[in-house]
């Protein structure tokens, strides 16, 4: 409910009041346990933000390596596996995500000449972890 108050003839004041659930009551003000997102979250792009999601969940205790497949598939990629490989290049490189760094990794090249390798996992690296190291 909000509520609006003339004191003057050049000033309004506004006052609000809201209600909560008794879980969101407990959580913030007995339990102390607030998610918070960085800064440039709600800049991202869809698949950033969800990037940026699955990265919190998955290096709760330090880094996390899986396979790009199984990334897309946790992201709900549709397209193919080369087409997400290279988005998810050009978000690596751009370093896109706040508080986390993405590290491509791919197999050894057999031999100098030959093509550089496509890369088949991929690191999530919290920056607290990079600061430190």
């Amino acid at each position: 409910m909000i509520r609006r108050r003339v004191t003057s003839r050049w000033k309004t004041r506004v006052t609000s009041q809201w209600k909560s659930t008794d879980w969101l009551y407990r959580a913030i003000l007995h339990d102390r346990q607030i998610l918070n997102y960085a800064n440039g979250y709600f800049q991202l792009g869809p698949v950033e933000r969800r990037l940026y999601e699955i990265a919190r969940s998955t290096c709760a205790t330090g880094p996390h390596e899986m396979d790009l497949d199984e990334l897309r598939r946790q992201l709900g990629y549709q397209n193919s596996l080369p087409h997400f490989r290279h988005a998810l290049k050009a978000i690596a490189e751009a370093d896109a995500i706040p508080d986390y760094r993405l590290v491509l990794i791919g197999a050894k090249a057999a031999s100098p000449k030959s093509r550089p390798p496509s890369y088949s996992r991929v690191r999530i690296e919290p920056r607290n972890t990079l600061i430190a190291a």
